[in-house]
């Protein structure tokens, strides 16, 4: 190849020679076996504008945005679902009550449930849905009058009939199908035995408690999940108490020891007939989220959604005697709220009772205003904290980003960066936000690279077993190209082919000061070294490096060569002094982020209000959003202002190789340099595109004569050599068009597949060294259910097993 020994006029756009001092030396100081610093071209104005808007990071930050906010939706829904009760193993997705108050106190209830039942952890089948109910002489003497029917898809349905209770842990899958499916039973599980009420009631007793526990359930064929719907028809007995002008009752069917998660629970209680809701006064009491309302002929319906483990529904009614003039319980006024035992001295318990449940509705709103103040307050502080943090997070993104970015004014820098290529390639992974794993790759494949370059190894395509025989040390590329071509089109496309054979033409213990090496470079000369020791021979491929890797352990193992030339490549980097940290305009909003969004789960889980769980979800999305955004356009890595001076050489130089066919006064003679091009190219990763511009600069190269005779034994070769050959062998290109890559058998892009290669090696190094409303006194009414406590009539509780 010749040197480079022209004019250097600048006209138009060509390019100055270096600086130099009286002495011809460059007059920037390189670091130990780097390249010589080069003279800038093309200046522009110093200190110019850095712009603020990146299209790749713009890029990054929405995919960053959108892949957050798909990340918190599911935290957010995976919160919820645990919070409603989905995640249990067994659920009401629907319950429906229509009940008949009968004259003498007692409740003739039809229930419709749908059950879901889930495959339970220990993978036990479910074999019984059941009810749990509590008989007291106060409020219900007994239940009678049950049946059990299953409503099917299609309509069709099957009535159960009536067995004793039979423990499904003691019976074979087959027995219990056979014999047992199918019935339902009133067990009594205060006293062991099932229940009978013509001889097991309890004495309806207004003075005294009585109390035995009821489970009605009904068996089904042994399933693992599925889900069931069941119409329980029953009769509450003696719910009722009568005092001097009203009757009162509070039947509970929903009771807080219930652990069931039910999703959507709806009712009508009809009063007896001739009640009007002039006779009628009634409220619903939960704490759950509720709404009902009172018809005319004083009938209640009402809808409760979303009732969890722990929480009760408890309808109360007062209804005048004229309606109810046949129950059996007594008592006298004095005695005025059956489930609270509150006591009175009125003549009449109508309006004590209202007065009690309106006072109980004004209690309820009062720590309802209350909480939704403090809502209000929290919602307001979430929306400044939120706006606040936004601000924060896209102010530091982009002026972290302007601060990691070169600022002078010049464009074009001619010559590689004074710097290892190592040290290149992490300077250029700050000013483009490059990832680790890149930045990793990109290091040794460019200290590989400049290995060759510096004739320390010798590269050639293929696997090492393709060159049995061949010293690659002594042998001429040109001479070996159609060898190549040969072979390599037998292995097309296979896999364990795309690698890259290295021959060490540097021996162990021989003197390396006239390589000009970095200290990078040594270590990973170092760690080649110790590879061919450990394989027996100079000559082996990436793919056998790789292999070898897991095996070689111990003090001097090759993890620990790759450890050392890793700390190299750190250690040069960091002798540049060029970046300084600025994480608190970048790190810190993405840490109070974190702690944003921690404290919006801690609200979705301690509220239960709809409007502040909504905008809690909205606030985490539109926060997450913008903080992932920004974090992912921002740099936590600043240029400091000496890194100025390095940033300079290496976008400056990057820009050169990226417009390399702009300027008319290249020729041949600068292909003396390229092969330190290519190493630097590789540092930064745009080797395909500069080699592009290479081709759209010097048309020459697509003749392998011309190949063979100007870039033979050069670094060069091993890019150009193929592509050469394919437009020599007659393939139709149009100038400047895409780069041919199918030559050689599919290894016509040697850059591609080095880089593959490279990527490879270091990723299984990195693997392995790293490790409210108003009062109500009769009349029709509707609003919501209010928390006045439970306690009714039946404390229905729900289970399976």
């Amino acid at each position: 190849m010749t040197n480079d020994s022209r004019d250097t006029t600048d006209t138009g756009n060509t390019i100055p020679a270096p600086v130099t001092d009286e002495a011809g030396r460059s007059t920037a100081q390189a670091p130990s076996g780097a390249d010589a610093a080069p003279a800038p071209v093309v200046p522009g104005t110093p200190g110019s504008h850095v712009s603020l808007f990146s299209a790749k990071r713009l890029r990054e930050g929405l995919i960053g945005a959108l892949v957050a906010c798909l990340v918190i939706a599911f935290a957010f829904v995976i919160v919820n679902l645990s919070d409603t009760g989905s995640s249990s193993a067994m659920q009401y997705t629907n319950l429906n009550y229509d009940v008949q108050t009968q004259p003498d106190g007692s409740l003739s209830i039809v229930e419709d449930v749908t059950v879901q039942l889930k495959s339970r952890d220990d993978d036990t089948p479910w074999h019984q849905i059941y009810q749990t109910y509590t008989l007291d002489s106060r409020q219900l003497s007994s239940i009678t009058g049950v049946s059990v029917t299953q409503i099917f898809d299609n309509h069709m349905s099957t009535t159960y009939t009536k067995q004793d209770f039979q423990d499904p842990g003691s019976i074979s899958s087959s027995t219990w199908d056979s014999r047992y499916a199918g019935h339902w039973y009133l067990y009594d599980t205060t006293d062991a035995k099932d229940f009978d009420p013509t001889t097991d009631a309890v004495t309806p007793n207004a003075d005294g408690s009585t109390k035995k526990t009821l489970e009605l359930g009904w068996n089904i064929a042994e399933a693992s999940s599925g889900t069931y719907t069941f119409r329980i028809a029953m009769t509450f007995d003696d719910v009722a108490t009568q005092y001097s002008d009203i009757s009162y009752f509070q039947w509970e069917p929903i009771s807080a020891q219930n652990t069931v998660p039910i999703i959507k629970c709806t009712g009508t209680i009809h009063m007896p007939h001739g009640a009007d809701s002039s006779d009628v006064a009634a409220w619903l009491h939960s704490d759950a989220n509720s709404t009902y309302s009172i018809a005319d002929d004083g009938t209640m319906t009402f809808t409760v959604t979303h009732i969890q483990a722990g929480q009760y529904l408890d309808p109360v009614f007062i209804v005048d005697n004229s309606a109810m003039g046949d129950v059996q319980r007594t008592a006298p006024d004095t005695g005025a709220d059956a489930s609270s035992g509150t006591t009175t001295s009125s003549a009449g318990m109508r309006q004590t009772i209202i007065d009690q449940e309106n006072q109980k509705r004004s209690d309820y709103l009062a720590a309802q205003q209350h909480e939704a103040r403090l809502s209000i307050m929290l919602v307001i502080a979430m929306i400044v904290l939120g706006v606040l943090l936004i601000i924060w997070a896209m102010v530091g993104a982009f002026v972290s980003y302007r601060n990691s970015q070169y600022r002078g004014g010049m464009q074009y820098w001619r010559e590689p960066p004074a710097m290892s290529p190592a040290a290149a390639a992490r300077l250029n992974a700050v000013l483009e936000g490059t990832g680790e794993k890149d930045v990793t790759s990109r290091s040794f494949s460019s200290t590989l690279l400049s290995l060759a370059s510096k004739h320390c190894i010798v590269l050639a395509p293929g696997p090492h077993d393709w060159y049995a025989g061949i010293d690659l040390t002594q042998a001429d590329q040109s001479a070996l190209r159609p060898y190549v071509a040969d072979i390599a089109s037998s292995h097309s496309r296979h896999k364990e082919s795309l690698t890259t054979t290295i021959a060490l033409t540097v021996r162990r213990g021989a003197p390396l000061k006239a390589f000009n090496l970095s200290v990078s470079e040594r270590r990973l000369l170092e760690l080649l070294e110790d590879c061919a020791a450990e394989l027996g021979r100079g000559q082996f491929d990436l793919n056998e490096l790789t292999e070898q890797m897991p095996k070689s352990t111990g003090m001097n193992g090759l993890l620990v060569s790759y450890k050392s030339f890793e700390n190299a490549c750190t250690s040069e980097f960091d002798e540049l002094g060029a970046i300084t940290s600025q994480f608190r305009l970048c790190g810190v909003p993405a840490i109070v982020g974190f702690v944003y969004l921690f404290g919006l789960i801690a609200i979705l889980l301690s509220t239960s209000l709809p409007m502040v769980r909504y905008l809690a979800i909205v606030a985490g999305l539109v926060v997450s959003a913008f903080v992932s955004f920004a974090t992912s356009y921002g740099s936590t890595t600043a240029i400091s202002p000496e890194g100025q001076r390095w940033a300079q050489q290496v976008q400056c130089f990057k820009n050169y190789l990226l417009d390399y066919s702009h300027f008319n006064d290249r020729d041949v003679r600068d292909l003396v340099l390229w092969d330190r091009y290519l190493v630097y190219a590789a540092a930064f990763g745009i080797s395909k595109k500069v080699i592009a511009q290479l081709y759209m600069a010097m048309p020459q190269m697509r003749d392998i004569t011309w190949v063979d005779s100007q870039l033979d034994n050069s670094l060069m070769y091993l890019y150009v050599s193929p592509r050469a050959n394919m437009y020599s062998g007659g393939v139709d290109q149009t100038y400047g068009g895409g780069l041919p890559g199918d030559a050689f058998g599919g290894f016509g892009d040697f850059g591609a597949n080095l880089e593959a290669s490279f990527h490879d090696v270091a990723s299984v190094f990195e693997t392995a060294t790293s490790g409210t409303g108003s009062d109500y006194g009769g009349g029709s009414f509707s609003g919501g259910g209010f928390s006045g406590g439970g306690g009714g009539a039946g404390g229905g509780s729900f289970g399976g097993r």
